[in-house]
């Protein structure tokens, strides 16, 4: 069904993200069709990822914690620290305007602010429209 669909599209674009060298992008290595080689160079011509370099990345970045007796438990999809901030950038298959990813990056922001001063940085990012979106949350 349409639904599974797209499902299986999803976590097959993000497996793609996962383990791809962001320093080194070699997509001619990895078992896609055209479409997915389209969407994934579509992403990485973001902004973003032109200096990624001078950052180190973390994939798959999970993490737990307890604040105020609330336990804490999360996976950051891209982790981006640099010297002066931390880039979290959050995989979308298609929309990225719903509540409850807001919610998800203030539990990724609490996080990093418990463990460093760093200015942080929050993108949410559509796969297919190839679009990064930024979320500025005050905590």
């Amino acid at each position: 069904d349409k639904m599974d669909f797209i499902l299986s599209r999803g976590i097959k674009l993000h497996g793609i993200l996962e383990s791809l060298d962001f320093n080194n992008p070699n997509l001619e290595e990895l078992d896609l069709d055209e479409n997915d080689k389209t969407i994934i160079n579509n992403v990485l011509s973001n902004d973003i990822f032109k200096n990624i370099k001078n950052g180190k990345s973390f994939h798959e970045h999970e993490f737990y914690f307890i604040k105020d007796d609330i336990e804490y438990h999360g996976i950051i999809d891209l982790l981006i620290e640099y010297d002066d901030r931390f880039a979290i950038i959050d995989y979308k298959l298609y929309n990225t305007d719903k509540e409850e990813y807001k919610r998800q990056l203030e539990v990724y922001q609490k996080y990093l602010s418990l463990i460093s001063d760093k200015k942080i940085e929050m993108y949410l990012l559509s796969l297919v429209k190839a679009e990064l979106k930024e979320v500025v949350l005050w905590i």
